[in-house]
């Protein structure tokens, strides 16, 4: 239980660390595997019956091999940097109405030089802008639960273009949470 306990713990000194890689989870997944195997008291795989269930450590396992199979969990800078990169689509984005043609797109393209960006932002306004500002002001606290939660609020082609960002960052909630539960 004790390697159990160190090797969660090494996996969420991995997850919370200021590097700039993605993290691959694979041999820490197998590890934990082989590790949940073990502890005693458990029932064995081998001794089902009709009232059994599985350990939910069994699930949480499971359920993270699920998640991060041949995928890597981008880290807190990369998925600040990928929020950074969409500064600009977001911006022009806004200015599509819900189902644009060419002209529309025509049109987009030719009123982004007149955008202007404004700097900080208000807990109480919902313009692009400042839900903006504060998405970089969560990513930036490593608040990443707050942040997907202004993304998603996010309505029309601004959040069609933020689909992938949002993906990633849930992948990653999701593998902390389940970190968390066992």
């Amino acid at each position: 239980i004790t390697q159990l306990t160190l090797t969660l713990d090494e996996i969420k000194s991995k997850l919370n660390s200021s590097d700039k890689r993605s993290l691959s989870l694979a041999k820490d997944l197998e590890k934990l595997t082989t590790l949940s195997d073990i502890i005693p008291d458990k029932p064995k795989p081998c001794c089902k019956s009709k009232d059994s269930y599985p350990p939910l450590i069994d699930i949480a396992i499971s359920e993270l091999k699920s998640l991060t199979n041949d995928k890597k969990i981008l880290s807190n800078e990369q998925l600040y940097n990928r929020w950074n990169l969409l500064e600009n689509d977001l911006k022009t984005a806004s200015l599509l109405p819900p189902n644009a043609g060419i002209l529309g797109h025509t049109f987009e393209k030719f009123f982004s030089f007149f955008i202007f960006t404004k700097q900080g932002s208000s807990p109480s306004n919902e313009d692009l802008d400042s839900v903006f500002a504060r998405v970089n002001e969560n990513l930036r606290l490593a608040k990443l639960d707050k942040a997907v939660e202004e993304v998603v609020s996010l309505q029309g082609w601004p959040h069609i273009l933020c689909k992938d960002w949002i993906r990633d960052a849930r992948r990653k909630i999701e593998v902390e949470s389940l970190i968390d539960v066992l």
